[in-house]
């Protein structure tokens, strides 16, 4: 049986987390980008809907969205778009 520690599990959660497991979402989410910018768009909302790939979990929603901030996109939640509308979801937009 092989132990680590949960300091040394931590580190390679952090490191797959900012590489291998986000790259699939990346790939899709820029995938729609394009489409979006050359049918004149400057966004696109559910980012992960339609996606091939499972859900992601949350830490990798914000893992996807710190890495395309970091490439100058904005990334908007919004929590409550249409206030006691029953039908008002919330969803995040990507803008650029």
């Amino acid at each position: 049986m092989n132990i680590i520690s949960a300091k040394e599990a931590k580190e390679i959660a952090t490191k797959n987390l900012n590489s291998v497991v986000i790259e699939p979402y990346l790939e899709y989410i820029f995938e729609n980008i394009e489409k979006a910018a050359k049918a004149g768009k400057f966004s696109i909302l559910y980012p992960f809907n339609k996606c091939n790939l499972i859900y992601p979990t949350r830490e990798v929603q914000f893992a996807v969205f710190d890495k395309l901030r970091s490439y100058g996109y904005e990334v908007i939640n919004h929590s409550d778009p249409d206030p006691g509308h029953p039908c008002s979801t919330p969803y995040d937009e990507i803008k650029w």
